[in-house]
């Protein structure tokens, strides 16, 4: 709830979009507000992709988030058996920490898209999609692991980074648009009945016939160069818009590429994408992808503190880390494409969970373990009811 706040007070996120259909409906208002999903309509991952470019089997109706629910409860009760069997060898131990961090978390997320669907009638988009399925870290970050919270990231840490202001440049323009009117219209004479009533100049009708307004639009007719950025790979491709029709804007709810209202022409202007060479505007996405990271692992760090009364820095390395990872990881598939040389799916997948849990050995799962976090949650799981 936080999170949506702060995010509509710089005039980002779901609560900030025109024409949505939650914003004049106050159940859906406070639905979006207070749980922690994000609506389909206004859902963006890596590449401002939408939610259909998830996995075929990810959930989307009520009765599909509760089956979900049901599996990575199931899964996650199977995980954690797998996890404590001491017989494991250390990195298999951890995987097993993953899967069952990963199922867990998933089958809480479903739950609440469960509720938001069915008692108020928004349509959420899923948090993840099989983050054990990942071929990449980026793959991982950006686009199968806990998309809601990566949302929120981009747009709160991510966005403001890249287009260096905390308020989008439409919104900022806008609210000063509005500012100058007033003011112009508290310092314009009163004009008389007959002068009031007097027909449109010339000029005043050709502005009306052309269609010309001094105000910018939500969708604007003319052509622009758009920049879809990523959450945490941090990919920014420009794409052409072409022409635009009011009608589609007002088709539905449609954020621009960024996650919020912001359209494309103010963010190419907020940029500065023209004047910014190439290394500049690397250097941008890099600072962003360190910060979100960095925020992310800070985050972290009072978690386990809460979790454990323990100070570490093992949390916050974990996070901070995955920034120079994944940028490496860039140059090196970049390079291997250069050779026409690509790895098959299967060998992609175990190399990016075997890697992961290498990289989590010694600054995740190993501080659960010696903090006594994990014993402590299981033995909290055994007393409970449900077990």
């Amino acid at each position: 709830m936080l999170a949506q706040v702060a995010a509509y007070a710089f005039g980002r996120g779901p609560l900030a979009l025109k024409d949505c259909p939650w914003l004049g409906d106050l159940k859906k208002f406070g639905a979006v507000l207070s749980f922690p999903v994000i609506p389909k309509a206004a859902f963006k991952i890596s590449k401002g992709s939408s939610v259909d470019s998830l996995s075929s089997t990810a959930p989307t109706t009520p009765s599909s988030f509760l089956y979900s629910y049901c599996c990575k409860s199931a899964g996650a009760a199977a995980a954690a058996a797998m996890a404590i069997w001491p017989a494991l060898p250390i990195l298999l131990n951890h995987w097993f920490y993953a899967l069952c961090l990963s199922l867990s978390l998933g089958a809480i997320w479903d739950f609440w898209c469960f509720m938001t669907a069915l008692w108020f009638g928004v349509e959420p988009a899923p948090s993840f999609d099989k983050p054990w399925l990942s071929t990449s870290f980026a793959d991982y970050w950006s686009r199968r692991w806990n998309l809601t919270v990566t949302y929120m990231l981009r747009v709160l840490i991510y966005e403001p980074v890249m287009e260096g202001r905390l308020v989008p440049a439409d919104v900022a323009d806008s609210s000063a648009e509005q500012h100058s009117s007033k003011a112009a219209g508290s310092l314009r004479p009163s004009q008389p009945p007959a002068a009031a009533a007097a027909p449109a100049g010339p000029e005043e009708e050709a502005s009306a016939v052309n269609g010309i307004d001094s105000k910018p639009t939500f969708g604007a007719v003319a052509p622009t160069s758009t920049i879809d950025i990523s959450a945490t790979a941090g990919a920014v491709t420009a794409t052409s818009n072409g022409h635009h029709s009011s009608a589609d804007t007002l088709k539905k709810c449609t954020p621009a590429a960024n996650g919020s209202q912001s359209d494309a022409v103010s963010y190419t202007k907020a940029s500065s994408s023209g004047s910014m060479t190439k290394k500049q505007r690397l250097l941008r996405r890099l600072a962003a992808l360190q910060a979100t990271f960095a925020f992310s692992g800070i985050w972290h760090l009072l978690i386990f503190y809460y979790a454990t009364g323990l100070v570490t820095w093992h949390w916050f390395a974990f996070f901070s880390v995955q920034a120079p990872i994944m940028a490496v990881e860039a140059i090196l598939i970049k390079y291997a494409k250069s050779k026409n040389f690509a790895l098959k799916r299967p060998l992609a997948i175990f190399l990016t969970n075997f890697l992961l849990i290498v990289v989590a050995n010694p600054l995740f799962f190993g501080p659960c373990d010696w903090s006594g976090m994990c014993t402590a949650i299981w033995s909290n799981v055994k007393g409970s009811p449900v077990a």
